[in-house]
């Protein structure tokens, strides 16, 4: 998943990393809106572990609501309603979101299963009960002595009914209660459906650091046993002013280096103190992102780390262990886009709004941009969008795809009063790059692989030369100069043919449509990549913290068999499912995806080129699919975007999905394993420092294949 930062060719992703993180967490659900269209119905049964139906289950439709889009909690939806003799329930008139069933059953564990809705398509969404278990958690410190008060910050539950994630803020609005652990260290948890998986499971107490329970059977007198470390308490603190401007708490988005660390806190609201103060304990280290959210109110400043410069938020004792924010009531302004060359008001445009830093004390490193992100507005049908901003210095920015506006911001001053109108933004398209790809000897370059390289460049999907040669590739952003801080309108182009070591570079300009000739010449299997390495993260380098990269060395699984591929159903395989063992020989690419995942989406196009071009040299593509939706909604959605490569639909329980997770993928969707012809991990994206097979699939591919022996490559 995409991380933040605040230089403009991450400001672009900013919004749309936010969104898909959680969507890859299965948290986004838009906003309850008016709709002339026909409205959508979440039906299906309720039975037990034998399909025998259950007559007079109690079932609850909770909606996630967000004043943001950025945290939530669940609503009720209506009244309940209870299954008839047949199991059978059902919820009519329902807008495009994201829902949470909850099934109540005489003698059954409380069972949840979630559904989105999407463009009014209705959703059949049958659950199963189990009886209950009641699972204890033993919680000690170093010295094996019981610890009082520790409690579950989040955890997740996987089983036949998929999987669901249950934040603090989540547990709270569905009314779970997990009460802390006792004198004893014990830890007990609500009756859970027997036979289920209790994962991820967060456990947080004052004064130690965060620790986490990866993974725990669901059977009568199950237990585990945690130990917890000292960790540092760190407070944060927003004034005591009169009581209209009073918060009593604040939204968390604390993102701890690596991103899965136990002390990365999502979801989870910390309460302040009748003198302003909340606290977290957490462990020592690195922090990208600290935002704290509020529904009437800003609190800044926002921590964004600055990747390039490794100015990170350093968390340790005695260091940025009491922070200080400003609390700002929001401000609705109003502006408009309109077409620069025709006047036009343009619809669906993303606007992000950032407020001005003040200088509270206590940031022992203090935020590397002086300016705050606040949020986003959209044009409507006439071109007019509203923002919440602040009073005071604030800035709004044009963030849409494939277009460009006259100025990288426009700095207003918000009055108070909501009287503020910010001038109209101007935008102009973005020109494609065209040009030509020759062959060493002049020939057309038919079917060569162009793409734009540069700072998240590799985002743009790359694309084929057609018989004469020729391209157009349509960058959708403007990037920033690492150094200048400014918009750099010249970008990279490079060609490279996928059978032969033969490739090519040239500059082309972004704003000016004028033809690009590439010529071919011979360069090493790696070139496209090595060229190009000033782009690359450390850890795309290989440079990575001794600690972690020996955590990571634990539990990698580079260089021994990938866990074997099950399905419940698997798609373009005419039904018959692979193997991995069958597959010794080939190189296997696995694209761990699910329905709802923006980035997945993003990156099909080069997944589709890396089957279409080598499906016949040796090279399988599979897509894994997650629990996140149910089969057959994953198997419309495959046949809707017209995925060619086979795809494995995990079961309901995620059972394949969960023999990768110990070895660290996927955290994030999407996520790639590269598996060499003798069945073993050559690259996952996530333990193995490499460049990024998200960003370089295609070219890492091809080296392989190049560096094979010739009869390999045709």
């Amino acid at each position: 998943m995409y991380r933040m930062n605040q230089n403009m060719g991450r400001k672009v992703l900013m919004g749309l990393s936010i969104l898909f993180a959680l969507m890859g967490l299965g948290l986004v659900g838009a906003e309850e809106k008016p709709s002339n269209h026909r409205m959508a119905v979440i039906s299906g049964k309720v039975i037990d572990e034998l399909n025998v139906p259950v007559d007079g289950a109690k079932v609850i439709l909770h909606r996630w609501k967000s004043p943001t889009g950025r945290w939530g909690r669940f609503q009720v939806v209506g009244d309940s309603v209870v299954t008839d003799k047949k199991g059978a329930y059902r919820f009519e008139g329902l807008s495009d979101d994201y829902f949470m069933i909850e099934i109540q059953g005489l003698g059954f564990a409380r069972a949840f299963h979630d559904a989105t809705v999407k463009d009014q398509q209705s959703q059949q969404a049958d659950v199963i009960l189990s009886p209950p278990v009641e699972p204890v958690i033993h919680v000690e410190d170093a010295e094996g002595r019981p610890l009082v008060g520790a409690r579950i910050r989040e955890y997740r539950l996987r089983g036949v009914n998929g999987e669901c994630r249950f934040p603090q803020l989540s547990q709270e609005s569905l009314g779970i209660e997990v009460a802390p652990s006792d004198e004893h260290g014990q830890l007990r948890l609500p009756p859970l459906p027997s036979e289920a998986i209790l994962h991820r499971v967060i456990i947080d107490r004052t004064d130690f650091a965060p620790v986490q329970l990866d993974e725990l059977k669901l059977a009568p007198g199950g237990s585990a046993k945690v130990t917890m470390l000292p960790g540092v308490n760190i407070i944060l603190r927003v004034p005591v002013g009169p009581q209209s401007e009073r918060i009593t708490g604040a939204v968390v988005d604390l993102r701890r280096e690596p991103f899965t660390h136990p002390s990365t806190v999502l979801n989870y609201e910390a309460k302040f103190d009748a003198e302003g103060v909340a606290r977290l304990s957490l462990q020592p280290g690195d922090y990208s992102w600290l935002l704290l959210q509020h529904e009437d109110f800003f609190l800044t400043p926002v921590f964004a780390a600055d990747y390039n410069k490794k100015r990170w938020l350093r968390i340790e004792s005695g260091r940025n262990h009491d922070l200080t924010f400003d609390v700002r009531r929001k401000v609705l302004v109003r502006g408009r886009v309109i077409d620069a060359e025709t006047g036009r008001h343009l619809p669906e445009m993303s606007i992000r709004g950032d407020l001005a830093n003040g200088s509270p004390p206590g940031w022992d490193d203090p935020p590397p941009d002086p300016w705050s992100f606040a949020g986003w507005g959209e044009s409507d049908q006439d071109g007019n969008y509203s923002i919440e901003l602040a009073a005071g210095r604030a800035r709004v920015a044009f963030q849409g795809s494939k277009l460009l506006s006259e100025h990288e911001y426009y700095e207003i001053t918000v009055a108070a009063d909501g009287s503020t109108v910010i001038p109209d933004i101007k935008v102009s398209s973005i020109p494609k790059i065209v040009g030509v790809v020759e062959n060493p000897d002049g020939t057309p370059a038919a079917r060569t692989i162009v793409r734009l390289h540069g700072k998240y460049m590799s985002l743009v999907q790359p694309v084929l030369t057609d018989a004469a040669g020729r391209f157009e590739i349509q960058p959708t952003f403007i990037p920033i100069d690492e150094e200048t801080n400014q918009r750099k309108l010249t970008v990279d182009v490079v060609a490279f043919d996928p059978y032969r070591p033969l490739a090519a570079r040239a500059t082309a300009r972004i704003v000016k449509s004028e033809s690009v000739l590439l010529k071919l010449e011979s360069h090493e299997p790696d070139w496209p990549v090595s060229a190009f390495s000033h782009f690359l993260s450390d850890w795309e380098r290989g440079i990575v913290e001794p600690d972690r990269a020996a955590k990571l060395a634990a539990i990698s699984l580079r260089g021994r068999p990938a866990p074997e591929i099950d399905a419940t159903r698997w798609l373009n395989t005419d039904g018959q499912p692979l193997r991995l063992a069958d597959l010794k020989g080939k190189l296997v690419l696995l694209d761990f995806w699910h329905t709802h995942c923006g980035p997945c989406h993003v990156d099909f196009p080069s997944v589709k080129l890396v089957h279409e071009l080598y499906k016949d040299h040796g090279v399988v593509v599979i897509g894994v699919h997650s629990n996140a939706t149910t089969p057959d909604e994953a198997q419309a959605h495959v046949e809707k975007i017209k995925l060619p490569f086979p795809v494995a639909i995990d079961f309901p329980d995620g059972r394949t999905v969960a023999r990768f997770e110990p070895h660290g993928i996927p955290d994030g969707f999407p996520c790639y394993v590269l598996i060499s012809r003798e069945g073993k991990v050559l690259h996952d994206g996530r333990t193995i420092p490499l460049p990024s097979l998200r960003g370089y699939m295609l070219e890492i591919i091809r080296k392989h294949l190049l560096e094979a022996q010739p009869a390999v490559v045709k």
